[in-house]
């Protein structure tokens, strides 16, 4: 139906709905623009749209109450005029004993005075702080709280934002564990080694890198760090875990990458979790090859030192018994000149009277048997008068002497007792030996003892050869007889003091050890050459020295 087919009652009603809808807009934008309403007008394709305060803050005041950070608006004086649910969580405390309250009254003590001060001095530029606030229940609360000015009521606001850092701060604490204790190991003067539950290594040292030479994590002790105990030389095993008091102080040997061996106290415990159930291993290794080589050495000074005082003890009774084989030599020679002065007295008058004897006029026969009284009376006096020579005590000076010279005057003391065994002698003197610069009475001992000692050898028909010859700037002097021999395994002893193949009544086992220290006094040498059953030589060497 057109315009001009309505009713004039019609027309009337429309523009009476008209004049109402002028008059609510009319209302409305003058509400707006006295302030007593808020609201925004939008220019869209429909035209200008209103909305009221209402509408405008739905979205935000939606997304404020259902953000996990607390929020609130603060008066100048601090009083809370509003504050969303995820605050009033955070503090444990009901949303509505919150509202008109401080926040002053909410922060822990020990940030209360710093609270009040920033507050206090707050300016328009936005900020933040990380404090403790007071929870209903529980210990302080960490946050991070932000300001932000506004304006309210024709004056100045606060809006706040609290976000919870309880789990920043656990994470922080757990980050400083976790680098204190990798700063700890890696600073450790031990090796220190963090494995998993299948032994897989997790945390390793410093020194536990440089050890096996390469980077062990996330691989496998057992194969990386082939550890042998000591004692038992079995290897040590992770995987399955023994009782940790096996390895508790356990000394084991490693093999390094060159080749190195070194010895380590090993001490590995199990790490457990919160249900102590087993979760790694902890394997400490401390280096003590030092130690333990220092030990050895120790040791083995120690057996040297037991060595020394045993080799002491040794001379100390060698030179005893030298000093009392000596002094009963000295008895004897003393008693054996005095012997020979007693004799030699008597003698020489049995000799005047027998040299008288021969201007008396005697038979044939009877000269003969007077020849022979005097010869050997010759005889005795030489054999005294060597006798005397022996025996005087050594001046222990060196003195020009000739070898074979001291050697017959030997002969001629030993010549009844060869007779009496029925011992032969061979002389083979190199005529042209020079004599030699020695303590005589001390070669005539050597040559003594060597001539004694051939002579108790030999058994029947017994053989003594002495040969003299010079080699380059020595001279030589080889007793040899076919005795009995001396066994190889005795050989080596034969010049160490006490040692003798005689009987105990016969020898003391004094004279070659005797002979040995004169003849290295005098700076030769004494050699033995022997075979069981065919018999001995003893070879001695005297420098030729010059005058």
């Amino acid at each position: 139906m057109s315009s001009k087919d309505r009713t004039l009652l019609e027309l009337q009603e429309e523009i009476k709905n008209l004049q109402v809808r002028l008059e609510e807009a009319e209302d409305t934008l003058r509400a707006i623009g006295s302030g007593e309403v808020d609201a925004f007008v939008v220019s869209g394709s429909a035209g200008k749209q209103v909305f009221t305060l209402k509408g405008a803050e739905h979205p935000y005041r939606v997304l404020v109450e259902t953000m996990s950070e607390g929020a609130a608006t603060l008066a100048p004086d601090g009083t809370i005029l509003y504050c969303n649910k995820s605050l009033a969580r955070m503090l444990q405390v009901p949303l509505e004993n919150i509202i008109g309250t401080t926040l002053a009254s909410h922060v822990a003590p020990a940030d209360q005075l710093y609270f009040a001060a920033r507050l206090n001095e707050f300016n328009q530029e936005c900020d933040r702080d990380e404090i403790s606030m007071i929870t209903g229940k529980g210990p302080p609360l960490p946050v991070l709280i932000s300001y932000c000015a506004f304006d309210y009521s024709d004056s100045q606001g606060i809006s706040v934002a609290v976000t919870d850092l309880t789990q920043q701060k656990r994470n922080e604490e757990f980050m400083a564990a976790e680098r204190l204790a990798r700063s700890i190991i890696d600073q450790a003067g031990e090796v220190i080694i963090v494995c998993d539950e299948w032994g897989r290594i997790i945390r390793a040292s410093g020194l536990a890198h440089e050890l096996c030479g390469e980077n062990p994590l996330l691989k496998q002790f057992d194969k990386l760090f082939r550890l042998r105990v000591t004692e038992t030389g079995r290897f040590v095993s992770l995987l399955p875990f023994l009782p940790s008091e096996i390895y508790k102080n356990v000394e084991v040997e490693f093999i390094r990458c060159d080749d190195t061996l070194l010895y380590f106290i090993l001490n590995l415990s199990p790490l457990k979790g919160s249900q102590n159930q087993i979760i790694g291993f902890i394997a400490t290794l401390t280096d003590i090859t030092e130690l333990k080589q220092a030990r050895e050495q120790l040791l083995t000074l120690n057996d040297q030192l037991e060595q020394r005082v045993e080799q002491r003890s040794w001379e100390l009774q060698e030179t005893q018994s030298k000093y009392l084989h000596a002094e009963k030599l000295s008895t004897i020679g003393q008693l054996s000149a005095s012997i020979a002065h007693e004799f030699n007295n008597p003698l020489q008058g049995v000799m005047t009277i027998l040299r008288s004897l021969r201007r008396v006029n005697l038979e044939e026969e009877d000269k003969k048997f007077l020849e022979v009284a005097i010869s050997e009376s010759e005889r005795m006096k030489n054999l005294i008068r060597s006798l005397q020579d022996f025996n005087r005590p050594s001046s222990g000076k060196k003195a020009v002497i000739d070898v074979h010279d001291s050697i017959n005057s030997l002969l001629l003391l030993c010549k009844s007792d060869f007779k009496r065994k029925n011992i032969r002698m061979q002389l083979n003197y190199d005529e042209r030996l020079p004599q030699i610069l020695a303590i005589p009475d001390q070669i005539k001992q050597v040559f003594l003892n060597l001539l004694n000692n051939a002579a108790d050898a030999c058994l029947e028909d017994g053989v003594i050869t002495i040969n003299t010859w010079r080699e380059e700037e020595r001279i030589a002097v080889a007793i040899k007889d076919n005795g009995v021999g001396i066994e190889p395994e005795k050989r080596d002893l034969i010049f160490q003091p006490f040692f003798t193949t005689k009987p105990e009544v016969k020898g003391t086992g004094l004279g070659l050890s005797v002979c040995y220290g004169i003849v290295q006094n005098h700076k030769g040498e004494i050699l033995v050459d022997s075979q069981p059953g065919k018999g001995s030589t003893f070879t001695v060497y005297l420098p030729v020295e010059e005058q």
